[in-house]
């Protein structure tokens, strides 16, 4: 879904509507992860509610021309800075267009031949007790060469990507001085899901 705060657009309909900003691009349990027993848990949504929400706080001091940093709040800023690079549509498709890529070559890789996919019957065979009856070493070797086959790439993984990676970002930018740029106050900006810019050193 593609949407302003005027209303969005359907990618699979073409169909345009009237909606309000906090429905526009909502996607529902976006960010729930299923643990190892099967139970659904949002822990990871309350997490970021809890960052956002210390973030507002800053936010709002900061609109009142109050700069300071108290406690951990520079730390927190860091965090949520970084997540805006990682818990956004465009990364989620990154993710998955490398998981794609790299899972496709692996199979390849590892089935060179349809020996080596004979192999890996034997192999799989004996670690499980389960027979490979009805499918032949020649078609699954055809159908890796040919990528004739689905990948399924659980969303919890990317999730978990997600938090790593903006954990590893946070620390880089602490490291760095940082600007605060106040807009006039009656200006009005184009928002999009994927806030997160870099820009080149100008020195």
């Amino acid at each position: 879904m593609k949407g302003g705060p005027f209303g969005s657009l359907t990618e699979d309909c073409d169909e345009y509507r009237q909606q309000t900003p906090i429905n526009t691009g909502l996607e529902k349990d976006f960010y729930q992860v299923t643990k190892p027993d099967g139970e659904k848990t949002d822990e990871v949504e309350k997490m970021l509610s809890t960052v956002e929400g210390t973030c507002k706080q800053i936010i709002n001091r900061l609109n009142n021309r109050v700069v300071r940093w108290d406690g951990e709040d520079r730390a927190t800023f860091a965090l949520f800075a970084a997540l805006m690079r990682t818990r956004v549509p465009l990364f989620d498709q990154e993710q998955n267009d490398f998981l794609e890529k790299f899972y496709r070559w692996w199979a390849k890789a590892k089935n060179p031949t349809i020996e080596s996919v004979r192999e890996g019957f034997r192999e799989f065979e004996a670690a499980t007790g389960e027979g490979m009856e009805g499918v032949s070493p020649e078609g699954v070797f055809q159908m890796i060469r040919d990528d004739h086959y689905d990948l399924e790439k659980p969303r919890q993984n990317n999730i978990k990507m997600m938090v790593d990676l903006a954990l590893e970002i946070a620390p880089v930018l602490m490291s760095k001085d940082w600007m605060i740029l106040f807009a006039p106050k009656e200006s009005t900006f184009v928002t999009c899901d994927s806030p997160f810019a870099v820009a080149p050193a100008t020195d």
